[in-house]
């Protein structure tokens, strides 16, 4: 979805790839998710991830398995930074989404295709 975040700042070393990133708190879907406590959807919080990956791959790629995500604390548009980490070997993902604190928000472990 266009405008749902704005990369600030990504880094990497070897398999290891840190993107910081900021929701726009204004995005339309938080109209229906949900008015007055807005909370990143799932869907969103994946495609986010993935669309970090396809940077370090070079290329539009898609899950082709999920085998463990792990919803810990809602993420939350305030307007905060979040930190997007994962190890990349190949097409396997491993990686979370924290907040700048260190706070863990989301962990996943997949197979890109």
């Amino acid at each position: 979805m266009v405008d749902f975040y704005n990369i600030i700042s990504n880094s990497s070393d070897g398999n290891r790839h840190s993107y910081v990133v900021k929701i726009n708190a204004n995005h339309r879907v938080f109209e229906g998710h949900f008015p007055g406590n807005p909370i990143v959807p799932g869907v969103m919080s994946l495609m986010m991830i993935r669309e970090c990956a396809e940077r370090q791959l070079g290329r539009t790629t898609h899950f082709a398995y999920i085998k463990d995500v792990k919803y810990i604390q809602a993420i939350v548009p305030n307007g905060e930074a979040i930190n997007v980490c994962f190890d990349l070997d190949d097409n396997n993902l491993s990686g979370e989404v924290s907040s700048t604190s260190g706070t863990s928000l989301l962990k996943i472990k997949a197979t890109l295709a």
